[in-house]
């Protein structure tokens, strides 16, 4: 595996607390939408718990990535 240089790994480390950071407001984004949830239930329409879903399952996959290039980035 190639040695990186400082800046190399400083900006590796940048885009890794980038990704999580949006995954952390993906997350936030989700758990606001289900605070609207019981109003999906009066309406019949379950469409928000899909964009909940999605929202939660993106920022996971953006938050562990993220995580996984910062670490990678700091040995």
């Amino acid at each position: 595996m190639p040695e990186l240089n400082d800046e190399s790994r400083e900006t590796r480390r940048e885009t890794g607390a980038a990704c999580m950071v949006i995954g952390a407001i993906f997350w936030m984004v989700a758990f606001i939408a289900m605070f609207f949830h019981p109003a999906a239930w009066v309406s019949r329409s379950f469409v928000i718990v899909e964009y909940a879903s999605a929202l939660a399952l993106l920022g996971t996959v953006l938050f562990l990535s993220g995580w996984r290039v910062r670490r990678k980035a700091s040995s």
